[in-house]
């Protein structure tokens, strides 16, 4: 308020005026609260003028990393009062991932599983192809590719984390089984020939079995003796494996039976041999004696030399 002087009459002066200010009551700076952040997010500067006009400064520095309670101080001269604001930083969760075991084709890996991320914080988990976690993996829960994914943990306070899992899906070797030619007995079978696995995968494992589910060893395949169909496992470095069948087939020889129809008689004695083998004969070597050789099934020869004649029947 401005006031007037006003002398008294008879006095050599004049009128003169003083205003008097008046501020208003001390006044407590308000200002709008700052939402809540997740651990290492940006922090905008606090503003140096409040809602209601004060100016001052904030201490201390702002933390991004954890919650703090900061003071406004009004600069002088003002009638403002001091005041505080809190800034919550919630803390982002802890993800901890433990690659899946690698598994053989046509398996497949399900990285939902809480094994894969035993030890993290709770929270709800979602799967993504990539580490900006933009791109949403469709089957987490049955992998069937090698690559690297990623899981992304997000926390009730909405902060998140994310980290990559590797996931190995090993291809199972391939395994050509050729089956070996017959043997005549006594000879035998060599299951470990090149010849029967031609066309399969290298750097792998061979194993020789009984059976196949592959529990009962087979314990001579070098020389097999006995018809029959065995299997052959091939494994690979990384233990994936595959079981084929192998037929063996070990031939009995046949055993000559011969009949002739005259045994004896006066120079020349002539001979009709028959072959009465009963099994399916495709070769004959007959001997007669020391008057030749034939090749057909029922040869006939005249004996000329005196004594006794050998004959025999290779079939």
């Amino acid at each position: 308020t401005t006031y007037t002087f006003t002398p008294n009459g008879g006095q050599c002066a004049t009128t003169t005026t003083m205003t008097i200010t008046v501020n208003q009551p001390s006044a407590v700076p308000t200002f709008t609260a700052v939402t809540p952040i997740c651990g290492g997010e940006a922090l905008s500067p606090l503003p140096t003028t409040s809602n209601n006009g004060i100016t001052g400064t904030w201490s201390p520095v702002l933390n991004n990393t954890a919650t703090t309670t900061y003071t406004f101080t009004p600069t002088a001269g003002q009638c403002g009062v001091g005041t505080t604001l809190t800034i919550v930083v919630n803390p982002n969760p802890t993800l901890v991932i433990t690659n899946p075991q690698p598994v053989c084709n046509p398996n497949t890996i399900d990285i939902t599983n809480t094994s894969v991320t035993t030890g993290s914080s709770a929270g709800s988990f979602s799967y993504w192809t990539n580490p900006s976690g933009t791109n949403p993996l469709t089957n987490p829960a049955s992998i069937s590719t090698s690559a690297t994914y990623y899981i992304q943990l997000t926390t009730a306070s909405g902060c998140k984390t994310i980290q990559p899992v590797t996931v190995i899906i090993n291809n199972k070797p391939v395994l050509s089984i050729t089956d070996p030619n017959p043997v005549c007995s006594p000879s035998t079978v060599n299951l470990t020939s090149p010849s029967i696995t031609s066309g399969s995968s290298s750097g792998v494992t061979l194993t020789y079995w009984q059976n196949a589910g592959a529990s009962i060893s087979l314990g001579s395949p070098q020389s097999i003796s006995s018809s029959g169909t065995y299997y052959i496992q091939s494994t690979t470095g990384a233990g994936c494996s595959v079981v084929e069948s192998v037929d063996v087939s070990i031939l009995q020889p046949p055993t000559p039976i011969i009949s002739a129809d005259n045994l004896a008689g006066c120079s020349p004695v002539c001979v009709n041999f028959s072959d009465l083998t009963t099994d399916n004969i495709s070769t004959w070597n007959w001997t007669l004696g020391n008057e030749g050789n034939s090749s057909d099934p029922n040869p006939s020869q005249c004996f000329t030399s005196v004594g006794q004649q050998n004959i025999t029947l290779t079939v």
